[in-house]
C-alpha cells in the first residue's frame, strides 16, 4: 500500500471589497508598500501599472518580495492559521508558508489594486489506499 503525502494549498485575494480587519489591514499596506517601492520602475512617468512596469523593465518582478516583507506581521498573526480554510470539524487548517503576489496595480487607482497569498498545509494528510 502506498502512501501519498497531500499539502493543501488556498490562495486568497484582496482587493477593494475586502471587508475583514486582516483583509482591509493587506490591502492597504501592499498598496501602500507598492506605491513606495514601485517609483523606481516607472519609466519617467509612463508605466503607472504592474503590468507595464513589468513590460518595460523585467526587473519588476521583485516588488511581490517587496511587498512580502511589509506583511510579515500581519501574516504571523494568523498564528499560522489559514483564515478562509477548516477543516469539516471547523478547526483551522495550518500553513507552514504564505506567498503574497501582486495580481495587478496601478499607481493611479486605489481601486486597480489586487493582491494575493497564497497558503500551503504545514502537515501534510496521510492518504493511502
Amino acid at each position: 500500500m502506498a502512501l501519498a503525502y497531500i499539502h493543501t494549498y488556498c490562495t486568497q485575494y484582496f482587493n477593494v471589497m475586502c471587508r475583514t480587519d486582516f483583509e482591509q489591514k493587506i490591502y492597504h499596506l501592499s498598496d501602500a508598500e507598492f506605491q513606495k517601492k514601485s517609483k523606481r520602475f516607472t519609466e519617467n512617468g509612463k508605466a503607472h501599472t504592474f503590468t507595464n512596469m513589468r513590460l518595460a523593465n523585467e526587473r519588476a518582478k521583485v516588488l511581490h518580495q517587496d511587498l512580502n516583507y511589509v506583511l510579515i506581521n500581519p501574516i504571523a498573526h494568523l498564528e499560522n492559521k489559514i483564515p478562509v480554510l477548516s477543516d469539516t470539524d471547523f478547526n483551522p487548517i495550518l500553513f507552514d508558508t504564505a506567498e503574497l503576489q501582486i495580481i495587478e496595480s496601478d499607481l493611479r487607482n486605489k481601486a486597480g489594486h489586487i493582491v494575493s497569498i497564497t497558503y500551503c498545509s504545514s502537515a501534510p494528510i496521510k492518504s493511502g489506499d
